[in-house]
């Protein structure tokens, strides 16, 4: 029982070894007796309503009906016309099984608008189970397209906000024209002349002597000595009426 369970187990270990060996060389693009790598595939991606898929990504995997890991060859890229040409593609020998190819395209693109808001495009292709051969001509159809667009959040702009003052100009300082005070003029007093303006002028002292007329000459006392006389004479006569008349009486 035990010698049989070993032998089992030892069998199923050689067969996945042998298994695991040829599936790895099968997708590391290695050929074996019954692949030929000198096949040619065309591929044309061109959509009706986006025109042709450039830079699209063409991704070519390879079997045989029943294998459980593909081969699996360099992705290849679109021009601008959304044909890529790739060589070196397995087929079959002669005389030995098919070998089927899985096609698939994948294109993306992003676009940035006025406002900011960047758009994601998505086109996906698929041409499964076309048999490998020398030359082939593929043209694939999207069978996806995606559309998204996201756009940047609005600045919250805050509630209640006082607007900026604007500063006003500092008025230039002028200085004042300080007006000169003129001098007072001085005004004559008892007859006197004053000096210019700024010199103290000397006012004479007054004087009861009587001007002398126009045209007299000599010494002012001589009209003072005669109006004298002429007042004494004038009172005398009374004075010694009166003692005569006072004298009998006694």
């Amino acid at each position: 029982m035990g010698l049989k369970y070993r032998e089992w187990a030892v069998a199923l270990t050689a067969g996945l070894i042998v298994s695991m060996a040829g599936g790895a060389a099968v997708l590391a693009g290695e050929p074996t007796s019954d692949i030929v790598m000198d096949g040619v595939v065309t591929v044309t991606w061109v959509e009706p309503d986006d025109g042709p898929m450039a830079g699209a990504s063409i991704q070519i995997s390879f079997y045989h009906d029943g294998d459980v890991i593909p081969g699996l060859l360099p992705a290849a890229t679109t021009n601008s016309e959304g044909v890529a040409v790739i060589t070196g593609v397995p087929r079959p020998a002669e005389g030995a099984r098919p070998l089927l190819l899985d096609i698939r395209g994948d294109r993306s693109t992003a676009t940035v608008d006025d406002a900011g808001c960047t758009t994601h495009e998505g086109w996906q292709a698929e041409s499964n189970g076309v048999a490998s051969d020398l030359a082939l001509d593929v043209v694939l159809a999207a069978e996806t397209k995606s559309i998204s667009v996201s756009c940047p959040e609005p600045t919250p702009t805050p509630d209640n906000v006082e607007p900026t003052p604007t500063p006003e100009p500092t008025p230039t300082p002028t200085l004042d024209v300080v007006q000169p005070t003129p001098a007072p003029t001085a005004k004559p007093t008892g007859g006197g002349v004053l000096g210019a303006v700024g010199t103290p002028g000397v006012t004479p002292p007054e004087t009861d002597a009587v001007s002398a007329p126009a045209g007299q000459t000599g010494s002012p006392s001589v009209p003072i000595l005669l109006a004298f006389l002429a007042v004494v004479g004038l009172l005398v006569p009374p004075i010694s009426l009166a003692y005569a008349r006072a004298k009998p009486r006694r």
